[in-house]
């Protein structure tokens, strides 16, 4: 991984050309009412690891939804021609029904559970993440050099992905459900880069300012309802509608160098005294607390 730095409008252009190959493994999770609404709602990002594919997600998102009384369905962009995810209203997502889906592991501490769908396998398998080496990258380059993005004169190559909770509607004549992923430029607060070992302490826990969520980059060519979900996240400012921007739990974390490296899960965010906040566990934690929990598991199955 190399360092790139661009200037400001540069680094609008990057991003904006780059959200689409990023929400190709942005997934969303709701919970259906017996008209169809969306309910209870999370973000989710589909894993490779080996040769699994995975959901990962918050563990509040999947006791909210999956396994709970009303239906879920997880929802997936469709890929254009050049593989990249496609937005707008009149290209409905790929939606699953995913009420009874395995829930493979979960960790309360760092707010994590993973699900295995049986219908992922007929996904392609570019839209995963690869599990092992953004974690690897996480933990031996991000962690350690987070202050190396904060200063105002360098690139801020981190994005924050979720679906916010106006971010999904009924278009009764179409007879579809019209979805909008919102991706927003964070910087880092703050970000403990100690080695978390399960049981051992708190996780440690990266800190996000999307304070910049005014000025950040949308992506080309909104649709309508896009363009309402963008504003109406932007500019709510009452308490009860802070919530426009809830919904984004369980969402990814991507670092934007050479490539797009999953570096965290979203746990929870929102406006703090005006400045929209996210804290997140640190996927390299994630993925090595996995690995251990499958580690365990597999010796007390001999």
């Amino acid at each position: 991984m190399e360092d790139v730095v661009l200037s400001s409008l540069e680094t609008v252009a990057e991003l904006n050309r780059r959200i689409p190959r990023i929400l190709r493994a942005v997934v969303g999770l709701f919970g259906l009412s017996d008209d169809g609404r969306a309910i209870a709602k999370g973000t989710g990002v589909l894993v490779r690891i080996g040769s699994r594919r995975l959901v990962f997600t918050a563990s509040h998102v999947v006791t909210g939804t999956t396994g709970a009384a009303l239906p879920t369905v997880l929802c997936l962009f469709p890929l254009g021609a050049n593989s990249e995810a496609v937005t707008g209203c009149f290209l409905p997502p790929q939606m699953f029904d995913v009420s009874s889906s395995s829930i493979v592991w979960m960790n309360k501490e760092l707010d994590v559970a993973v699900l295995a769908i049986p219908e992922l396998e007929e996904i392609p398998v570019s839209r995963f993440v690869d599990g092992e080496g953004d974690a690897i990258i996480t933990r031996t380059k991000l962690k350690p050099r987070w202050r190396e993005f904060t200063s105002d004169d360098a690139y801020v190559p981190f994005m924050v992905c979720g679906f916010p909770n106006l971010g999904v509607d009924i278009d009764f004549d179409n007879r579809c459900h019209i979805v909008s992923c919102l991706p927003s430029i964070a910087e880092i607060s703050s970000w403990d880069d100690s080695v978390w070992t399960p049981g051992d302490h708190p996780p440690p826990q990266c800190h996000f300012d999307l304070s910049s969520i005014d000025s950040s980059p949308a992506a080309p060519d909104l649709s309508p309802w896009d363009t309402h979900i963008e504003q109406a996240t932007r500019l709510t400012p009452s308490e009860i509608e802070n919530e426009a921007f809830g919904g984004i739990s369980g969402g990814p974390v991507f670092c934007i160098e050479t490539g797009e490296f999953l570096c965290a899960l979203v746990k929870e965010g929102g406006r703090v005294f005006g400045p929209v906040r996210v804290i997140a566990s640190s996927w390299d934690d994630v993925y090595y607390a996995f690995l251990d929990a499958e580690l365990n598991l597999n010796r007390s199955a001999r």
